[in-house]
């Protein structure tokens, strides 16, 4: 299995140039100073703008065979506008996907949502080293979607903020055994990696396993060269659990092995409890016997 990894990381790890050095935060910061890469600046097709009548907004979105859809009712643009946040999706493909996304508030772009790349979570208490890259996420507030040729499966997610600068481009690629390998880049196409350290290189990858509705239920992170490298949050990999409206519910930490394990907060799960329209209220804890009672069987 782990020769499966390697080798679809070192395919991707061609494709992408990892050759080259993994750019870090202060490269990046330094070459957007001296003008962004206007080759992958943010262009709606002017076909897709005018074709909008088959936009959709909604309260909430999720992730599900890695594209987005929403979450509950379509909302009127009346509805939204009494929202402190809302997604508008739009350019949807033959196949029914949603190819464009935003974050919106009032109509204009909001930063002030809960998505992540599966590589870090923007809003996580975590190690300082992700700090920097944890920043440029929480400038992201429209993200475009690339489909293969059927229309079908993602060929790639490109993370935009307001101003249309890419911050990120993430690479799905899927495995034999049904899993996928997906890799990070920035707006010149190099590696990228989120949450740097001495024995890592060639940027943050994930492997992620989707569950029979689509969505992505076990996260394990590596490194360019397909090696195991700990999370942001101290572990290996990440198990999550999701409510019926497809809101992450539970989330826990465990190591390569499949049990669980506690994180750099001490904390071996969380569960996130939410309102009947899905807002946060609380976030509770687990310790590793909690995991153990609860989820005895965890894979």
């Amino acid at each position: 299995m782990n020769r499966i990894i390697t080798l679809c990381i070192a395919i991707l790890a061609a494709a992408l140039g990892a050759t080259a050095q993994v750019r870090s935060i202060g490269a990046i910061t330094e070459a957007r100073a001296r003008g962004a890469n206007e080759s992958t600046r943010l262009r709606v097709p002017v076909a897709a703008k005018a074709a909008d009548a088959d936009a959709a907004l909604y309260a909430d979105v999720e992730r599900r065979g890695l594209w987005y859809e929403g979450i509950g009712p379509k909302l009127t643009e009346a509805a939204a506008a009494k929202l402190p946040l809302y997604f508008r999706l739009s350019m949807r493909n033959g196949a029914g996907r949603w190819q464009y996304v935003q974050a919106l508030c009032g109509g204009k772009p909001s930063a002030a949502h809960h998505l992540s790349p599966y590589a870090l979570d923007k809003d996580a208490d975590v190690d300082s080293v992700a700090g920097d890259w944890q920043r440029q996420l929480r400038g992201v507030v429209q993200w475009m979607l690339i489909p293969d040729a059927d229309g079908r499966t993602l060929a790639e997610e490109r993370a935009y903020r307001a101003d249309g600068n890419l911050v990120y481009s993430f690479v799905p690629v899927r495995n034999a055994d049904g899993r996928i390998t997906g890799s990070y880049s920035d707006d010149l196409g190099l590696p990228v990696d989120m949450r740097p350290d001495s024995t890592a290189t060639y940027g943050s990858v994930v492997w992620l396993r989707l569950d029979e509705s689509g969505r992505v239920d076990e996260v394990d992170f590596l490194d360019g060269r397909g090696m195991r490298k700990y999370s942001p949050m101290g572990v290996d990999r990440e198990r999550l659990f999701y409510d019926a409206d497809g809101r992450l519910a539970v989330r826990l930490m465990l190591n390569v092995g499949g049990q669980p394990m506690r994180d750099r907060h001490g904390n071996a799960g969380y569960r996130y409890v939410r309102r009947a329209d899905g807002t946060p209220t609380d976030t509770l804890t687990y310790t590793v016997d909690e995991v153990l009672n609860l989820y005895p069987r965890i894979r």
